[in-house]
């Protein structure tokens, strides 16, 4: 796998940093926390085959800075898609990063190409599974009593394996690079900059998603997962929802090819 050599630009203040590659039609993609873009490896360097393609660290995670002041996701993604002179782009991504990606959609229609997300989450949802809960309460007891390992072996666990399933025969790497992720994000400084809120709730108004929409769940990810990809599925006129077996949330990671078959069949689609 070659180097990239990554780039800085400011974005409200603070120098976020970013990976471009390749040509044709842009995609942005945006990660999950509290990883980086890093977890676009195997994304990254397949699709700038036939994309040009983008990634960037979220203000405060990888290689860029914090913000001091309250910000908006929303509008550091403006800044940098203006900064690099991209008017319109397709938004790739998973988990709270599909979330965010979502946000921007509605925020931003006339900046968007398309629309895939996986694993997402979506702002305004509420509703938890008691397998959700149960992790949710056990990560929280080791934030408070400082447990860093014990929180690093939980979110691999959690994400990587999935809660349905057992660690036996999942490839080590995959964890390994997870955990050197998460390692990372417990390594930086944070701003006191805190993110600002959405103004609307983005499960109320998801029907006005007008643009070519790909849903992707995992058949090993918490249930909640799969019922807002169904959601959305109801919700967006032009959507595609496909579900990949045998995987959990970071299914990008773990099964890498069948995932980018899956986005370019639906980019070359639309």
């Amino acid at each position: 796998m070659k180097t990239i050599q990554g780039r800085f630009t400011e974005i409200n203040g603070t120098k976020i940093y970013y990976e471009m590659k390749g040509a044709g039609k842009p995609l942005l993609f945006i990660h999950g926390l509290p990883l980086d873009s890093r977890m676009w490896d195997d994304q990254f360097y397949e699709l700038s085959k036939n994309f040009k393609v983008i990634r960037f660290d979220l203000a405060g995670y990888g290689l860029s800075d914090s913000h001091n002041d309250d910000f908006s996701l929303t509008e550091d993604i403006k800044e940098l898609l203006n900064n690099l002179h991209i008017k319109k782009t397709t938004l790739v991504g998973l988990s709270v990063g599909g979330k965010i990606a979502i946000d921007f959609t509605l925020t931003y229609p006339n900046m968007i190409e398309s629309l895939i997300v996986a694993s997402t989450g979506l702002t305004g949802w509420s509703k938890e599974s008691k397998e959700k809960m149960e992790f949710s309460d056990q990560l929280n007891m080791y934030y408070k009593n400082g447990e860093q390992s014990n929180i690093i072996d939980l979110l691999t666990n959690t994400w990587v394996t999935g809660p349905y399933r057992q660690i036996d025969g999942l490839n080590e790497n995959t964890r390994k690079r997870f955990k050197e992720m998460v390692t990372n994000s417990f390594s930086k400084e944070r701003g006191k900059g805190r993110i600002k809120p959405q103004e609307n709730n983005s499960i109320d108004i998801i029907d006005q998603i007008k643009v070519p929409t790909l849903i992707i769940t995992s058949e090993y990810d918490f249930s909640e997962f799969n019922e807002i990809g169904e959601l959305l599925d109801s919700k967006i006129k032009n959507a595609t929802k496909v579900q990949m077996k045998d995987t959990a949330h970071m299914m990008n990671m773990e099964k890498p090819n069948e995932f980018n078959d899956v986005i370019i069949k639906f980019l070359n689609g639309n």
